[in-house]
């Protein structure tokens, strides 16, 4: 069973690896590849667990802590389609019963 912060990991470990591997031709020892690889992943996490959530919940007018729980429940769930339709569904959820109930 996978942990439900495992979509919330995959960005910032890619990045992380992206990082080290185009910085290994240049690099003058292992210190300079994991220095890169924690820099960059240093950078992602405010960027997907901050920055990302608040411009998404404004366009659509959610909550950014309810970005973050409909992505990690999504992802918990269904796993990575989960996680990309995440957000749809729960605007569906919210639109559904203005819609019913014409409010």
């Amino acid at each position: 069973m996978k942990s439900p912060s495992a979509p919330a990991v995959i960005g910032p470990g890619a990045a992380a690896v992206i990082a080290g591997l185009v910085t290994v031709p240049q690099a003058a020892g292992l210190e300079d590849i994991v220095a890169c690889a924690i820099y960059a992943s240093a950078l992602r996490l405010p960027i997907d667990q901050l920055l990302g959530p608040t411009i998404l919940g404004q366009a659509v007018r959610l909550h950014p802590a309810m970005i973050i729980f409909s992505f990690l429940s999504g992802g918990f769930l269904f796993g990575a389609v989960g996680a990309i339709l995440a957000v749809p569904v729960t605007l569906l959820i919210k639109v559904m019963p203005t819609i019913f109930y014409d409010e």
